[in-house]
């Protein structure tokens, strides 16, 4: 993963969702490889598991936004990439706002210890030390939590 300095913090994506037959699916996935980089995180051939943990209110706000279809929309997420290493209190993890607007997903993260996420999302307890450029996204996040009394 990257270190926090170098890593990304803000980004758009446009993307389109399609679901197709797994025959299709397969040929498709083979038709396309002669475009795409092999992900220089993964395995031989590219792939890595990720493991997320969303969160959300009592009443699941973010749930009932998502199918009731609400053009904009926000949910709280820490995401894990697979490691040869176990998780422990101070690997890093991100911790993410994923905000949609119309059909444009947008992401503001921040790299933080397992142990600082975690303290940030259940407890709402900012980071002791953490990057200045990183301040209104942490500041988001804990407002989140609050607001929303996220768990």
């Amino acid at each position: 993963m990257a270190n926090s300095s170098s890593a990304i913090r803000k980004f758009n994506r446009f993307e389109l969702k399609y679901l197709l037959p797994m025959a299709q699916a397969d040929r498709f996935k083979e038709a396309i490889k002669p475009y795409l980089l092999v992900d220089q995180y993964g395995d031989e051939q590219g792939n890595y598991a990720v493991t997320s943990l969303y969160y959300d209110s009592p009443e699941h706000h973010f749930y009932w936004e998502k199918i009731e279809g609400i053009k904009f929309r926000r949910k709280l997420r820490i995401r894990i990439y697979e490691s040869a290493e176990p998780l422990m209190p101070g690997s890093q993890v991100f911790v993410e706002i994923k905000q949609r607007i119309d059909r444009v997903t947008q992401k503001r993260r921040v790299v933080l210890t397992y142990r600082d996420a975690l303290k940030l999302c259940n407890e709402r307890t900012m980071p002791d030390a953490y990057e200045a450029k990183d301040r209104l996204v942490l500041e988001e996040i804990q407002t989140m939590t609050w607001q929303y009394n996220l768990r």
